[in-house]
Parts: C-alpha cells; sequence; structure tokens
C-alpha cells in the first residue's frame, strides 16, 4: 500500500520564491552601499558584496562575528546609544556617523539602521 501527492503546486511555489530571493540579493549586491543585517547581538546576519569590500573579509568570516570589532573603540558608547535609540522607538535612526576600522585603513561612514520585525511584533 503507498500514498502519492501531487506536489505540482508547492514545488511551483518553492522555485518562484527562490527566484525571488535570488532578485533580492543581486539587487542589494548591485548597490555600491554597505548593507548588512545583525541579530539582538550585533552579530552579521547577512553582508552584501560592498560589505565584503569595505570589511576586507569574505562573506564566510564575517557571518557570524560582532559587528563592534568594526568600529573605531571611541565609537563604541555612542554606537550603542544609537541602536538602543533604535529599540525603543522602534524606528530607525538617521545620519550616525562613526570610524570604520578594517585590515587597510579607517574612514567615516555614516549609518542608517531600521528594525525587522516578526509576525508577533518582535526583533
Amino acid at each position: 500500500m503507498g500514498a502519492v501527492e501531487d506536489i505540482t503546486e508547492r514545488r511551483q511555489m518553492e522555485e518562484a520564491l527562490a527566484a525571488k530571493t535570488k532578485e533580492y540579493i543581486d539587487t542589494v549586491n548591485l548597490t555600491g552601499d554597505i548593507i548588512i543585517r545583525l541579530d539582538k547581538d550585533g552579530r552579521f546576519t547577512f553582508v552584501n558584496d560592498a560589505a565584503c569590500q569595505s570589511f576586507g573579509k569574505p562573506r564566510g568570516e564575517l557571518l557570524g562575528t560582532d559587528a563592534a570589532a568594526f568600529l573605531h573603540p571611541e565609537d563604541l558608547k555612542a554606537a550603542s546609544r544609537a541602536v538602543e535609540g533604535v529599540m525603543e522607538s522602534k524606528g530607525l535612526v538617521k545620519e550616525f556617523e562613526s570610524r570604520l576600522v578594517t585590515p587597510t585603513r579607517t574612514r567615516v561612514v555614516e549609518w542608517n539602521g531600521y528594525l525587522f520585525f516578526d509576525e508577533e511584533g518582535q526583533y
């Protein structure tokens, strides 16, 4: 005895989702701007190609790394306050400047941070 189920529709939806995901990643990688996503602990969960180039490390080395490791030590308190402000307002912080420290140089960058929420309203 056996059972058979038609999964054509599910397979088509999976393929459509994969195509949209690839389209999104390709678009994000076309920009020259650094685009990152952090978890609640401040570790990279997504970095685009510009981020890899700017941080001077391949994606595999960046993912899971604490983003604060790339900030100038004198900027850590201000960065922490900016993140706390975003968390409290459940919104965004604009025009926060810090020094980005990489293996080859230090430069001033401007950050814009947004919060992403799940269906339960959790960050």
